[in-house]
């Protein structure tokens, strides 16, 4: 099937299901995800976030970066970070324990950047402590600090610096 001159209000998921599109106009830039009754702003399109589940038994904080644990075949399940593992992003607000959440895994993402300078690299260093000099030993690279806010944001540039061990 050729999809060339198709509205995406034509087209069919596998399940013989119409697409649902958004009545709803959002502000440019701005990510739509249509529910099953009404329109959820997620957030501006300078992110790529993922739906995710926290199953760790605890609250997750917003700005908290975190790896996959596992999951059930729809949802990834996170837990914090620790240092050498892999990194999938930042949750986008606070997870409490068996909710589902957001997480950023591109772009920009909430942060207290509060102790670091614009345009400073941020690393979790090996005893998971977030840092602005690169460590000498393991460690993850996070994101750069676009600003200097509690309430503030790191650009994650996804695919460009890998973690690095010993």
């Amino acid at each position: 099937m050729s999809l060339a001159g198709k509205n995406i209000s034509e087209l069919r998921h596998q399940d013989s299901s119409w697409l649902r599109t958004p009545l709803t106009q959002g502000q440019n830039g701005q990510l739509l995800r249509v529910g099953l009754t009404d329109v959820e702003t997620l957030e501006y399109s300078n992110s790529l976030v993922i739906k995710v589940k926290n199953v760790t038994g605890s609250t997750i904080l917003a700005g908290t970066p975190v790896q996959a644990l596992n999951g059930d075949g729809t949802l990834i399940f996170i837990e914090p970070l620790i240092t050498g593992n892999e990194f999938i992003g930042i949750t986008h607000e606070m997870i409490t324990n068996n909710s589902e959440g957001f997480v950023v895994v591109l772009g920009e993402a909430p942060f207290d950047t509060s102790a670091y300078a614009p345009g400073s690299h941020i690393y979790q260093d090996f005893d998971n402590t977030l840092v602005d000099v690169k460590p000498l030993q393991d460690h993850t690279y996070l994101g750069i600090s676009i600003n200097s806010l509690v309430l503030g944001t790191v650009f994650i540039p996804r695919g460009l610096i890998p973690n690095v061990a010993g």
